[in-house]
């Protein structure tokens, strides 16, 4: 969504644990997850500052409910996706 709205040049990070080494994980970490998530009428779509004139944005504009479903559904499809076994 990040991507979208600022025609690519930004992008959301990656959401990853780093593993430790021993003595950084003999201490206490906490993490706080933050997620927002706009209302469902929200319009996506890229800032006109962000659009090279003469251009067209990268992603056409949607709304939040639809990116969504858009986001679910292509889940759904790899989920149903055969998967190669042992790298084949």
């Amino acid at each position: 969504m990040l991507a979208q709205w600022t025609n690519d040049h930004w992008r959301a990070s990656s959401h990853r644990v780093v593993v430790p080494s021993a003595g950084e994980a003999a201490r206490s970490r906490y993490s706080l997850p933050f997620f927002v998530t706009p209302d469902v009428g929200t319009v996506i779509s890229a800032h006109r500052s962000l659009v090279p004139v003469g251009e067209q944005p990268h992603y056409p504009t949607i709304t939040s409910e639809e990116y969504f479903k858009n986001r679910i559904e292509a889940l759904e499809i790899q989920k149903k996706a055969p998967r190669a076994i042992g790298g084949v």
